[in-house]
C-alpha cells in the first residue's frame, strides 16, 4: 500500500461522503454525521479490499 494509493482512497471516501450528503442534506446535522460515516466506511473497505489483493 503506497502513499498515492491511500490518497486515491481518501478522494474516493470524500466523493462518497459528498454524494451521500447531497442526497440527504435536508436532514440537517444528522446528514453531516451520516455522510462522514459513509466516507469512512468507503475508505476502510477500499483499504481492506486492496490489502487482500
Amino acid at each position: 500500500l503506497e502513499r498515492k494509493d491511500i490518497f486515491i482512497f481518501l478522494i474516493m471516501g470524500f466523493i462518497c461522503s459528498v454524494l451521500v450528503w447531497i442526497k440527504i442534506k435536508d436532514f440537517g446535522i444528522i446528514s453531516y454525521i451520516i455522510s462522514g460515516i459513509a466516507g469512512l466506511i468507503t475508505l476502510v473497505l477500499s483499504i481492506l479490499f486492496f490489502n487482500d489483493q
